[in-house]
């Protein structure tokens, strides 16, 4: 592999620039170190595979400026790659640096996966049927949920949400003459794997909404 030193702009890499499509396969030819993919949407699935005979210490980078739901990486023949990237949000790279020794990838930088993100690939569901104040729940979904509960008001009413044994939202009313038609409300972030709790007095949950 050549590298070209300019004088006035430094270390200039070779690297390709790709306008993939869903189910692409592409493997990295000799002498090219960086893959700018560039596609026109979201891809559903796609292959990359290292280059077949890199020297020891090289670095291989690849971006994305959208999102690639399912990314396999592969090491070519005889070689392996270590906590492989298996998605990428839109915008992200990943650097992953050879070492020949023990013929191996290790990552030096990870895209941020799709399936940890708060938000990415979630939708706000309506549980006010299946939920109950009072009952503990736990996060089982891999990965952080947003729980939203409204209820509605009354005399001297209040409301917790407690997350993992803590208390992380809490509403009071201490209005006496029990206004009709006002609501009041917790909510908080829940980790994947902690329970939560709903409990309330003097009142009824109007709107149980969890973003997951």
């Amino acid at each position: 592999m050549s590298v070209l030193i300019n004088g006035t702009n430094g270390l200039i890499q070779a690297y390709d620039y790709q306008v993939l499509t869903t189910g692409f396969s592409y493997t990295f030819a000799a002498g090219t170190q960086t893959l700018v993919m560039n596609p026109a949407t979201t891809l559903a699935t796609g292959t990359i595979t290292m280059p077949a005979s890199p020297s020891d210490g090289m670095t291989i980078t690849f971006s994305t400026t959208q999102q690639i739901t399912a990314l396999t990486l592969n090491g070519n023949t005889g070689q392996t790659v270590v906590g492989g990237a298996s998605t990428m949000l839109a915008n992200t790279s990943a650097t992953y640096i050879y070492r020949a020794s023990n013929t191996s990838w290790f990552p030096m930088q990870t895209v941020p996966s799709a399936n940890t993100q708060l938000g990415v690939g979630q939708t706000w569901q309506d549980l006010t049927a299946s939920r109950t104040a009072g009952t503990t729940y736990t996060n089982s979904t891999g990965k952080p949920i947003y729980v939203s509960v409204t209820q509605n008001q009354g005399n001297s009413a209040s409301a917790t949400l407690t997350v993992n044994g803590i208390i992380v939202s809490y509403s009071a009313d201490k209005n006496t003459n029990n206004t009709t038609g006002l609501g009041m409300f917790v909510c908080a972030i829940v980790p994947a794997g902690v329970t939560y709790v709903y409990n309330q007095t003097a009142s009824t949950i109007s709107v149980w909404a969890e973003l997951r």
